[in-house]
This record gives C-alpha cells, structure tokens and sequence, in this order.
C-alpha cells in the first residue's frame, strides 16, 4: 500500500513538472503582442497536418502587399497573396530578396517577426504558427478573441507603417483615382532621418495595368450583357403591355 501511495505521489508530482516546465517552455516560444491559449497536443497535431510551408530560394513575380513587417536587423518581411497560395518574401534593407516561404491558407493572414523567427497568423483559425528561417515550424499558439487582440489586428499587424532605426517603413498605393479599388499596396518605401525617401518595393505597374482590365471588364460585362438583357425585359414588358390593353 505505501509503495502504491508513493507511486502515485511520484506521477502527480511528474504531472506537475510537466505542467509547469515543458509546457511554460512551450508557451515562450513565442513571443506575440497577441494574449494567446495554449494548445492541446491533439489540437496542435490537427493544426500542422492541414498546414503545410514551403521554403523558397527564388524571387519570382511580386505581388500586391497584403501585410508587412521590420526586424531590428532591417530585415524586411512582405506578405502577399496568388489565390489560395500565401507568399512571404524576406528582403535585406536595401530591397534585396534573401528567402521566402510558400503557403496555403483560407482568408487573410497577417505576419510578423520574432527575432529571427516569422510568426504567421491565420485569421479565420485565430492561430499563429512560428517558422524559423529554415521553414520549420517552431511552435503553434492560439490567438484569444479579445478586445486587446482585435485592436492589435488593426493597430499593429496591418498596420502600413513602421519605425525602426531611425527610419519609416511604408506600404502605400501610388496609382491615382485607380487607388480606391485597391485593399492591398502597391509600394513600400523606406524614408531614413534624412527624409530621403527609396522605394525597394514597387508592383505599380502591375496593379494599374490589373484594375484597368479588370474595369474593362466590367463595363463590358454591363455594354454587352447587363444593358441588352435590361433591354430586352423592357421591350418584352411592353408587348405584354399591348397585348392586354
């Protein structure tokens, strides 16, 4: 019985060093401005098989910025998206590509730097995930809905500028009247203590050269569709009008 008795004392005494130690030590690895909840194993587990990232050496096409952030070594991350794949570039400060990662998630997303690690996170799941320069996946947290957190989305993760060593770095449209059809940026620039402002950044073209099709388009759409079809209703109105009276 007393052998029993301190066999048991020993498991709640693992337990508790377990509780205490390992999953602390999990918790601070990351390092959010989020309040977040940490995960069941289970929970964690579902999250990383419908997660998969993808280290990239090669520049590609830009795309529009969705999101951005600055480390103290001005390290530069951008956050774009190509449909349902998520794209984030790294860039030294003088607009250099270093490394990306490839992705695929539903809804918006958002980043940001932990030293030299990248936190992503998954708006719709309220998740974070650590990913460290190599693309390995360092530690998943949940976002808390909070009052606190909603606020951090908008003054913090989106926001479209950024301070860092003396200089400000901006996400900005450059495209005329074209910019109010625009929910992402087009530019980002740097401005130092100098007020000399360099654009290491640009998808300007791209994005004017995508909204003129697109309104093309869309006039199109109402010249050869929506007005013959209104038309039509008009004059089939009518004739059902004579007929009856």
């Amino acid at each position: 019985m007393k052998k029993l008795t301190s066999a048991l004392i020993s498991i709640f005494f693992i337990i508790v060093f377990w509780d205490i130690f390992v999953l602390s030590a999990f918790a601070s690895t990351i390092h959010t401005g989020f309040e977040t909840e940490i995960l069941t194993s289970s929970e964690e587990k579902e999250i990383l098989s419908n997660f998969e990232i993808n280290k990239i050496t090669e520049e590609g096409d830009k795309k529009a910025i969705e999101c951005f952030d600055v480390n103290e070594k001005g390290n530069i991350a951008v956050g774009s998206s190509d449909f349902l794949k998520r794209i984030i570039k790294i860039y030294s400060e003088d607009g250099a590509f270093q490394y990306g990662f490839e992705f695929e998630t539903a809804g918006k997303f958002g980043l940001e730097w932990d030293n030299d690690n990248i936190l992503i996170y998954n708006v719709r799941g309220n998740i974070v995930i650590s990913v460290d320069s190599k693309g390995d996946v360092v530690a998943v947290d949940k976002i808390a809905d909070t009052i606190n957190n909603q606020l951090y989305w908008k003054n913090t993760v989106y926001a479209t500028k950024r301070t860092n060593n003396n200089k400000t770095y901006e996400i900005r449209n450059d495209m005329g009247p074209l910019n109010i059809f625009s929910f992402n940026y087009s530019q980002l620039l740097i401005t130092d203590q100098n007020s000399d402002v360099k654009i290491i950044y640009d998808v300007n073209s791209y994005q004017i050269t995508k909204y003129i099709i697109i309104i093309i388009i869309i006039i199109s759409i109402i010249v050869f569709i929506i007005i013959p079809t209104i038309y039509k209703l008009y004059k089939d109105g009518k004739k059902k009008h004579n007929i009856y009276f």
